[in-house]
């Protein structure tokens, strides 16, 4: 967990301002998320990525859903606002971790999707 958490900061850290991407997904739904510069010398990466964050795959475990597993979210909204970070899952002391208690929720089952943006385009034959 502390390599995933060192590259969401170096990412962070390093992000330039972001444009607006999109992508409509089999179903017809369109998620706007952001096209972003990724740029750290640590990892030694200068690239342009297209960041999706935010997508719900389940329902939050609260009241009846608690301690079951994960129960199909509904259908997204289209479009779909993917271009904010969502909540953090609890935790047991927030303080020892340096976020906010606002910062977290009980409603943090989601996935965020970061690819890198092609240079060229490709034909495929």
């Amino acid at each position: 967990m502390g390599r995933l958490a060192c590259v969401v900061f170096v990412f962070s850290l390093y992000s330039a301002k972001a444009t607006k991407s999109t992508v409509t997904l089999k179903d017809g739904s369109v998620l706007e998320g952001v096209n972003e510069e990724f740029n750290s010398d640590l990892l030694q990466v200068y690239d342009k990525v297209e960041s999706f964050y935010g997508i719900t795959y389940a329902e939050p475990p609260v009241g009846p859903l608690r301690l079951t597993p994960p129960f199909p979210k509904e259908p997204l909204g289209s479009p779909f606002d993917a271009a904010v970070v969502g909540s953090s899952c609890m935790q047991p002391d927030p303080q020892t971790h340096g976020a906010r208690l606002e910062e977290f929720s009980e409603d943090c089952l989601f996935v965020d999707v970061i690819v890198l943006k092609p240079t060229v385009n490709y034909t495929f034959i």
